[in-house]
């Protein structure tokens, strides 16, 4: 179902641009929620500066070919674009930028109360490359309680 006012042709662009994100498939998500990554840090993050490495625990995962193909749906039949804004908006759609972890970076106080919540880009992401203290664990995971404590309220 094409929107009323969208030709045949920004349509397929729209859909099939070179941009588009169709999801992961569940065995190409390296990581799961409550594991601890270092990310490589990049420009236009929220919380650390570009060029250095960071530690931080997954909040969520990309989303799958399924979590995509839903979204879609959910967009082209009810009209809402995915910031939730009614009308369809032909430069909305899946692209690089949801091809991401969602994260609580390792830097940030314990204490704070403040939006937790960062993306990583997939291709930033890996193993940490030495042992994580366990107090940095600790703190993590605390805050990853914290965060979901938040969604429950």
């Amino acid at each position: 179902m094409i929107p009323q006012g969208v030709s045949e042709i920004d349509f397929d662009n729209h859909i099939y641009s070179r941009g588009y994100f169709y999801g992961r498939k569940p065995e190409e998500i390296r990581f799961k929620k409550g594991d601890i990554i270092e990310i490589l840090c990049y420009e236009g993050n929220q919380f650390w500066g570009e060029g250095s490495v960071e530690l931080a625990i997954v909040v969520d995962t990309p989303p799958t070919v399924e979590d995509i193909s839903a979204k879609l749906k959910t967009f082209l039949f009810s009209g809402e674009n995915l910031t939730g804004h009614r009308g369809f908006n032909i430069g909305s759609r899946f692209n690089a930028l949801d091809d991401c972890y969602t994260v609580i970076p390792a830097s940030l106080p314990a204490r704070t109360e403040s939006n937790l919540l960062d993306s990583c880009p997939t291709h930033c992401a890996m193993l940490p490359s030495m042992k994580v203290a366990p107090q940095t664990r600790r703190k993590l995971e605390f805050l990853l309680e914290k965060q979901e404590n938040r969604w429950l309220q």
